[in-house]
């Protein structure tokens, strides 16, 4: 009798993705597709899972203590106190210099 490992009391992760890549071998699918910023641990995990890197953007906050310079306001509506956006990664070096708060979100994609 085949022995199957249990994922599940060591590595919640691996055993998930197990169970999800079973069940897309028996359904119409072909890609998985992923998404996470900045967290080390997850994108080695996704890179060691099979996962390739597709394609990748920023997440820019703006706060309060960041400028106000480019940002116009509907009237009626006194300041911008906070803002979330999307930027191409190709102005990451600007938005860095800018705002505070800046993330690379990265899709993972893997054939099934």
């Amino acid at each position: 009798m085949t022995e199957i490992r249990d994922y599940r009391t060591t590595d919640v992760a691996s055993w998930l993705r197990c169970r999800l890549l079973s069940f897309f071998d028996t359904e119409y699918y072909d890609v998985l597709d992923a998404w996470t910023r900045g967290d080390a641990a997850a994108n080695d995990w996704y890179r060691r899972s099979g996962f390739t890197e597709n394609y990748r953007y920023l997440h820019v906050y703006k706060s309060s203590q960041d400028g106000a310079d480019g940002f116009e306001t509907p009237d009626g509506v006194n300041d911008i106190v906070s803002a979330f956006m999307h930027a191409p990664i190709s102005a990451e070096a600007g938005m860095r210099e800018r705002f505070s708060r800046v993330h690379v979100c990265r899709q993972y994609v893997r054939p099934v």
